[in-house]
């Protein structure tokens, strides 16, 4: 369960760990954990939970939907966030889910 002190890194590595990857095919590119992204992507990640906090999103779907696909974003696609190409690296990130097969939506 998540803590009050659990940072968003932390938070997304969780997520990742208990991620259902078993369905995936064996080819499939699965995201990284942060310890293998650039630092400024972890830090970029911190700013747009706090962004999101501060809109009024609730605490609980911005740590189960919003920062696992960002953090699916950024450990699919390792390099620093000012090189993602927008369309092309967010369609990674719904290939893996979409690969999970876990539910029509």
């Amino acid at each position: 369960m998540k803590t009050a002190t659990e940072s968003v890194a932390e938070r997304y590595d969780h997520a990742l760990h208990c991620a259902r990857h078993y369905r995936l095919l064996p080819d499939s590119a699965v995201p990284k954990p942060t310890a293998a992204w650039p630092p400024e992507n972890i830090a970029l990640l911190e700013r747009y939970r706090d962004w999101l906090s501060g809109s009024g999103t609730s605490q609980y779907v911005i740590d189960l939907l919003y920062i696992p696909m960002a953090g699916h974003v950024l450990g699919l696609n390792l390099k620093p966030y000012e090189q993602l190409d927008l369309d092309a690296d967010l369609e990674k990130a719904l290939a893996y889910i979409k690969a999970k097969r876990l539910s029509a939506e």
